[in-house]
Order: structure tokens, then C-alpha cells, then sequence
């Protein structure tokens, strides 16, 4: 079980880290998410209900944009 806390807190990790560093407030298109694991879109899922980052929906899927203040960091 030890493993799966690491992966889960190395998804946490890269999802703020792509956020802060190439989307910062722009919205993320939800292709940008289209190959991640299952484990790390459950990660962002858990974001979205926790009111971390925001999803809306478009005619094309979902973006997405970190909502929550940023981490000074991780």
C-alpha cells in the first residue's frame, strides 16, 4: 500500500507542478491530460471535487485552470 501513496503523491506533485509552471492561469485543454495514467487522473479528479483546480465544459471536452492559491513549494 506504501506504493501506491508515492504514486499518488508523485501524480499530486506533477499536476501542481504543470499547472504553476506551464498553464499558471490559463486555462489547460483536457487533450494535455489524454495518456496519464489512471492513477493520476483520479488525482486530478480528486482536485476538481476538493475545489482545487476548476473544470468547465467546452464543444470540444473539458479544461482546466488551478483555482486554490499556489503552493510556494512542494
Amino acid at each position: 500500500m506504501m506504493i501506491y501513496k508515492k504514486d499518488q503523491e508523485t501524480a499530486y506533485a506533477e499536476i501542481m507542478h504543470m499547472f504553476r509552471y506551464y498553464y499558471q492561469t490559463e486555462w489547460a485543454p483536457e487533450s494535455m491530460f489524454k495518456g496519464k495514467s489512471r492513477l493520476w487522473v483520479q488525482a486530478l479528479n480528486h482536485l476538481v471535487t476538493q475545489g482545487y483546480v476548476e473544470r468547465k465544459k467546452t464543444s470540444h471536452g473539458y479544461q482546466y485552470r488551478w483555482k486554490a492559491a499556489r503552493p510556494m513549494h512542494f
